[in-house]
């Protein structure tokens, strides 16, 4: 399966420094190699930063920090670019600690593009022996029956959701009341959504590692399910 999207979302308690105007000057001259350009949305409470060219945003609000990639090569990009930024928020905000950390990856398989092909897919390589033992040794119940969306504990401070579905790409055109009416399905895919998460609190210089961590867990585990 492709990456196609993944992000992280880093949770605190919010900072008073947000509002400094010195503070947000500083974190745009901190995070313009890999942000060029911003924005201040002074409604939304929310500094947005954009490079278009990799398809990188960060979104910054007083408690929390955003960091997300549209079609990244892998894992190892979002990595570098996340433990670069993050860390650089966390101390202009003189954030302690966090109160959630969550990383989010989206893959799809774009080489099965028919329902037949996809649901056969789901059936054999996702509920595939092997990968079936390893969900029933991550979530310790020998009684585990295959299903599309489950949850278990990797470790003492993370969790992690998996849900496999179906995606389809359509074509459309939009009528005369502005609606869009679907034409045809162009596409059937097999995709898998991976959700990993930690409420354990952490120091700023702990958060590098966790990511480090997730980015090794997700692939590994995808692999497994998906044989």
């Amino acid at each position: 399966m492709k990456l196609e999207k993944i992000f992280t979302e880093i949770r605190f308690e919010p900072s008073f420094l947000f509002e400094d105007g010195r503070t947000r000057n500083n974190i745009v001259k901190d995070l313009k190699r890999n942000f060029p350009h911003y924005e201040y949305n002074e409604e939304q409470k929310v500094i947005a930063f954009v490079n278009h060219q990799n398809k990188v945003k960060c979104f910054m609000y007083n408690d929390k920090v955003i960091v997300d990639i549209d079609e990244p090569r892998d894992v190892t990009q979002f990595k570098s670019i996340a433990s670069d930024t993050i860390p650089k928020v966390l101390t202009a905000f003189e954030i302690e600690q966090t109160s959630r950390i969550g990383i989010r990856a989206q893959y799809h398989d774009d080489s099965i593009t028919s329902a037949t092909e996809t649901n056969k897919a789901i059936v054999e390589r996702f509920f595939n022996l092997n990968g079936i033992q390893f969900i029933k040794q991550r979530i310790n119940d020998e009684n585990f029956k295959p299903n599309a969306g489950f949850s278990f504990t990797v470790n003492h401070e993370f969790q992690m959701t998996v849900n496999v579905g179906v995606h389809q790409s359509v074509s459309g055109k939009i009528d005369e009341q502005g609606k869009l009416q679907v034409t045809g399905v162009e596409a059937t895919n097999p995709v898998c959504d991976m959700d990993m998460f930690s409420n354990v609190p952490k120091k700023p210089d702990q958060i590098n590692g966790m990511l480090r961590f997730a980015c090794e867990e997700i692939p590994l585990t995808l692999n497994k399910i998906w044989g």
